[in-house]
């Protein structure tokens, strides 16, 4: 055994595959159904108030091309965002 630890590779993603996936994203939400969008996110925003069954709204929302990022900002929207406090 050796005192020295061998070094931890890291991940590195080329730029540009962030920026196509940006590119995408901004397509997808220009070319999307705007109603049938605006109803999913409003179904999983009432489910997750009345304490429903998500997996359903999740799937809708998807279906309607909602990011996960919008999914999540309703989610936060309703339940608040947790936060560690900081001690045992």
């Amino acid at each position: 055994a050796t005192s020295e630890e061998a070094p931890i590779p890291t991940l590195a993603i080329d730029p540009q595959v962030e920026q196509k996936q940006i590119t995408r994203l901004a397509e997808t939400r220009k070319t999307r159904d705007r109603g049938r969008w605006n109803e999913s996110i409003d179904a999983l925003r009432n489910a997750a108030k009345r304490g429903d069954e998500l997996m359903p709204r999740f799937v809708e929302c998807a279906r309607a091309n909602a990011s996960v990022g919008e999914q999540v900002l309703v989610l936060k929207e309703v339940f608040g965002e947790y936060h560690d406090p900081g001690y045992f």
